[in-house]
């Protein structure tokens, strides 16, 4: 038993032996999602060497706790704060909720982007001032450098999605658009920086909960990824982009999600469609996070 138990770590060993003895049918270890032999196999993820490969992950991309976390919701994969770290530590007493191999994709994919991204800006910025030197003083110079210096301190534009909700997050700045630290956005949001995107708040539909003209900050939508029961998403249909509250609900003993509009004033346009038909009728381009509003 104690070969068995040598590559889980002393903690989660501590955890199984002190099982094994309350049970009657020792060596057999019921943890939740099944049964374990404690000659062999232990869950999934729980070993020492993938709890190590998880914690060096989330390490190398420089994230805490509550930021990983996030960052695996944001990409469609729900974990608690809690069970990360009862994870990482050697604690946790069932087969995690994500996949060990997952949640290291998910934190180097994160390190990997923000590290190619800065890499491009640096040879942009390297290109622009070897091919022309600007006089001192003149307007050109100052455009120039500042944004060269956008790139080189690590900011990202952030472009609004709107009829055309695919514009390349990558074009240069437009006059009053966004720019956000990259490292503000992982830190707060848990995402890529190339992901961040506003939307713009137009009618009342969304009374309290949003005002027209409010600039709403937004994660771009990507394929895989699943919607949250009671969130607000920016869905582009066949009107163009309508920035509506998705609920769960069963309808005659189907699943079906609602396209709800927070004003009670408009309960008359609220409506359901089943998965089928959400699928048609919407293409979900973004998740809201914040809104803002000039005073």
């Amino acid at each position: 038993m104690a070969d068995a138990l040598e590559d889980v770590g002393e903690d989660y060993a501590g955890t199984l032996l002190a099982k094994a003895h309350r049970d009657e049918n020792c060596p057999l270890l019921r943890v939740e999602e099944g049964q374990y032999d404690l000659t062999g196999r232990i869950p999934d993820g729980l070993d020492l060497e993938s709890r190590q490969r998880l914690e060096e992950a989330r390490k190398r991309a420089g994230l805490s706790y509550d930021e990983a976390v996030r960052l695996l919701k944001n990409n469609g994969h729900q974990i608690a704060k809690e069970e990360l770290i009862a994870w990482e530590e050697g604690t946790l007493q069932q087969t995690p909720t994500v996949k060990c191999t997952t949640a290291v994709e998910v934190f180097s994919a994160s390190q990997e982007a923000d590290v190619t991204v800065q890499k491009n800006s640096d040879q942009e910025e390297v290109s622009n001032l070897s091919d022309r030197t600007p006089e001192r003083g003149s307007r050109e110079g100052s455009e120039d450098r500042k944004s060269s210096d956008t790139r080189e301190i690590g900011f990202q534009p952030v472009p609004e999605i709107g009829k055309g909700f695919d514009e390349d997050s990558s074009s240069p700045p437009n006059k009053g658009q966004l720019i956000l630290p990259k490292q503000y956005i992982r830190q707060r949001y848990g995402i890529r920086p190339d992901r961040i995107v506003t939307m713009h708040m137009r009618g009342d539909s969304m009374e309290d909960t949003l005002s027209a003209g409010q600039r709403i900050l937004a994660v771009r939508w990507e394929k895989g990824q699943q919607l949250k029961d009671g969130a607000i998403y920016g869905l582009h249909g066949g009107a163009g982009l309508t920035i509506k509250r998705v609920r769960f609900d069963r309808k005659n003993e189907q699943q079906v999600i609602w396209i709800w509009a927070d004003n009670p004033d408009y309960a008359d346009q609220r409506y359901y469609l089943t998965q089928e038909e959400f699928g048609q009728e919407y293409e979900v381009v973004a998740w809201a996070l914040e809104a803002s509003q000039k005073l």
